[in-house]
């Protein structure tokens, strides 16, 4: 989520902890840094900024259905990366 004109990922405060003891949030963190700059922008504002895909797709002046592609791809690109 942009704020102040910067780029800032916002992450819960509570960490989660994944199997052999690394924390999912700095694996999150990670997988979200493989993303492109729209995939990840799309990925924040929909889990963590709560917003609906119509929303994303205003803030990014980009049709809805391409808000929707984005999300699906990221969130592909985050599950395999989180899964290997």
């Amino acid at each position: 989520m942009e704020t102040s004109g910067t780029s800032r990922t916002l992450l819960p405060d509570k960490p989660v902890h994944a199997p052999g003891g690394a924390s999912g949030r700095s694996a999150l963190e990670e997988s979200l840094t493989g993303l492109s700059r729209r995939e990840r922008r799309a990925v924040v504002l929909c889990f963590f900024g709560h917003r609906s895909q119509a929303q994303i797709a205003s803030a990014m002046g980009l049709p809805r259905a391409h808000v929707s592609r984005l999300l699906s791809r990221g969130l592909a690109r985050m599950r395999a990366d989180l899964l290997a």
